[in-house]
């Protein structure tokens, strides 16, 4: 359906057979670690909250006529995050 609108598809996947990879412009395989049976889902929500902090500096630089953003601009201190976050 949003390939047919021209919205282009970003897929975080767990491997290459995922169904969502072919559709996805671009996609991200994350593996996940598995500690006692379970799955853990910190390297994926460590790639999501990046993603998002990254689009946001994007849209805030767009907004306000800055050109582009330097990592520590995706990240405001004290930010929730995975690396550099307080």
């Amino acid at each position: 359906m949003a390939q047919a609108q021209g919205v282009m598809l970003l897929a975080l996947t767990d491997g290459p057979l995922s169904p969502l990879a072919p559709m996805a412009a671009i996609a991200f395989e994350v593996q996940d670690a598995e500690l006692s049976g379970f799955r853990s889902l910190v390297a994926q929500m460590c790639l999501s909250q990046a993603l998002v902090f990254g689009v946001a500096a994007a849209l805030q630089a767009a907004r306000s006529g800055a050109g582009a953003t330097s990592a520590a601009a995706a990240s405001p201190p004290g930010a929730p995050g995975c690396a550099g976050s307080t």
